[in-house]
């Protein structure tokens, strides 16, 4: 809906407030501007494939970036050639388009991910065909509406040209694409992207082979679902967090002043806590809200039920008033039953005991201790002990009524930690990024395990392949090889070369070309089994460092014997040549 088109105050009184303060120009979206910076970027790179021509404006912006990154990497020391050279790489696409053929925007839902691309698709010169992939889970979805909509201006609900706007497709929920097998949707999604790219450019007129000539944005909620492990390689991933209490408090103040409804800081920073930074479920809050009364407190948030995760006291609410006193004016006077009774309902509201307890765990260390820091310390680890007991009973002998004595196994928190100061809380994460690593290391090796030679199935199964095989194979895949021309290479390192070639070829792994957090260009792992044996960024101190230029050497080598296997010439492995190389490392 424009903004200067007069509407009848009815239309007005019904539309929602998601759709009426939807952000319609790049300058409205809520959020990290690098990230919404970083997708415009990736979208404007498609100008010279799809309007036979640059922005000068836009290119002139991203040669600028690319200076201020050559720039960093020599003040930091860093710059060592890979960049320029994948800057080459990237320019020397036949048809103009960026190295990554599709952006996949991940992170929670309500954080503003569709609505993002649609604002940098229409800002960028695109119309939308959206196609939500939770409903549309088969292939023919792609050949008969993606393709067709990509290849030619899309048509109006009449049958109508659409206009003359090429076309960019937004594939919603792309991790809810389940099924399997090459027709998936996923899989000939991939097919799309990959065929016809060859470094010749396209002549002629059918359909088999065409290239991908329109950009293509993805949408998901879970970046490592199994059944986006082959997208993945091929897209510029682009990560959500949700916005700061600070931000979004401003746009809801914004709004709520817009709509007549009264509201304060206090008040709404409780609704985004709530919320956890989705903005839909606040937006939907408010209108509820403001259908009823003008006020917006903390009462009319607790009995508001629409678009709220959490009708009562949150998680976060709870841990900070236990390590935070109220003025001295509304609870300096009061007894000792008085502040108990109060925590023991805030907790019980929460009902969150497993993540109240990570809290105050997490932060106790962080708390003002004026004397006696051990003794308070060592009181506050029985209580927690304490709960840990509850918690263990009530889920294995299911004894409820030990659930009565949950909530006041953090009272004591109160008396031994909290103050007057305002101490700057941290929600409890670490749990739950604990949780994702598992879960992502978890899928890497069932990749890995997939894809082993049946020899060596029957030697290392289990924790064995993480514990006793990836260390070592991780050594034999890192050679110290020098950088030179494949034709310069010594014989002994070109035996090396071959081993090497034979044992990730026969494991099916690969070197896959990503970017790091500056822009440079590395080479990375596929299926990633280092991460099993690299700490905090750190590796071995007997292994040889990844340089780009040996993985690209390498990725070029195995590219070469690949063909030379597919025509009967080349040397093909077996599961006994990795077998003797991991029997030499260990």
């Amino acid at each position: 809906m424009d903004e200067d088109t007069p509407q009848d105050p009815a239309d007005v009184d019904s539309t929602l407030w998601t759709d009426r303060y939807r952000p319609k120009r790049f300058t409205d979206l809520l959020g990290d501007e690098r990230v919404h910076r970083s997708a415009l970027l990736w979208l404007k790179e498609w100008d010279q494939c799809v309007f036979k021509g640059s922005n000068s404006k836009t290119s002139g912006a991203a040669a600028e970036l690319k200076r201020e990154r050559r720039k960093k990497r020599a003040r930091d020391g860093k710059f060592d050639g890979a960049a320029d050279a994948g800057d080459g790489e990237q320019a020397a696409d036949p048809f103009g388009r960026p190295h990554e053929k599709i952006l996949l925007l991940c992170g929670p839902p309500g954080l503003g991910k569709t609505t993002l691309a649609y604002v940098l698709a229409r800002q960028a010169g695109y119309q939308v065909l959206e196609v939500n992939a939770s409903d549309d889970r088969t292939g023919k979805v792609v050949e008969d509406r993606i393709r067709n909509a990509l290849e030619s201006r899309a048509l109006t609900m009449d049958g109508g040209m659409a206009g003359n706007k090429p076309t960019c497709v937004v594939v919603d929920e792309v991790d809810g694409a389940g099924g399997g097998g090459e027709s998936s949707f996923v899989r000939t999604l991939v097919k799309l992207v990959t065929e016809g790219s060859s470094t010749k450019k396209y002549k002629g007129k059918g359909k088999k082979d065409r290239p991908l000539l329109r950009p293509i944005i993805c949408i998901c909620n879970d970046l490592y679902a199994p059944v986006l492990r082959p997208l993945r390689p091929l897209a510029k991933i682009v990560r959500f967090s949700p916005p700061t209490n600070t931000m979004l408090v401003s746009r809801l103040k914004n709004i709520c002043t817009e709509e007549g409804l009264g509201a304060d800081a206090k008040n709404l920073t409780m609704l985004a806590e709530v919320a956890e930074g989705d903005l839909r479920s606040c937006l939907n809050t408010l209108q509820f809200i403001k259908r009823r009364s003008t006020i917006v407190d903390e009462a009319a948030i607790r009995s508001t039920v629409v678009g709220l995760k959490d009708t009562g006291t949150s998680s976060t609410q709870v841990i900070e008033r236990l390590f935070k006193k109220p003025p001295r004016k509304k609870g300096g006077g009061g007894t000792d039953d008085r502040y108990v009774n109060r925590i023991v309902r805030d907790v019980q509201t929460s009902g969150e005991y497993e993540k109240i307890s990570q809290g105050c765990f997490e932060n106790y260390l962080g708390a003002r201790q004026l004397t006696d820091t051990w003794p308070r310390i060592l009181e506050a680890t029985d209580w927690l002990f304490l709960y840990d007991r509850l918690d263990g009973r009530l889920r294995s002998d299911r004894d409820y009524e030990l659930l009565a004595y949950v909530p006041y196994a953090f009272v004591p928190w109160y008396k031994l930690f909290s103050s007057h100061t305002s101490a700057t809380m941290e929600f409890p994460k670490t749990d739950y990024e604990a949780y994702l690593k598992r879960v992502a290391h978890q899928e890497i090796v069932q990749t890995f395990t997939a894809s082993m030679p049946h020899a060596l199935k029957t030697l290392f199964t289990g924790p064995n392949i993480v514990a006793e095989l990836l260390p070592l194979l991780n050594r034999i895949i890192a050679p110290d090889l020098k950088p030179v021309n494949s034709q310069l290479i010594k014989a002994e390192e070109r035996a090396v070369m071959l081993k090497l070639i034979s044992t990730m070829l026969g494991m099916k792994l690969s070197f896959v070309q990503d970017k790091n957090e500056d822009g440079q260009l590395t080479y990375k792992l596929d299926p990633p089994i280092d991460v099993f044996i690299h700490f905090d960024g750190k590796r071995a101190s007997d292994m040889a460092p990844s340089r780009y230029a040996v993985r690209h050497l390498i990725t070029r080598e195995m590219e070469a014997e690949e063909i030379r296997r597919s025509q009967g010439e080349g040397v093909t492995n077996n599961a006994s040549d990795i077998i003797a190389a991991y029997n030499m490392c260990a």
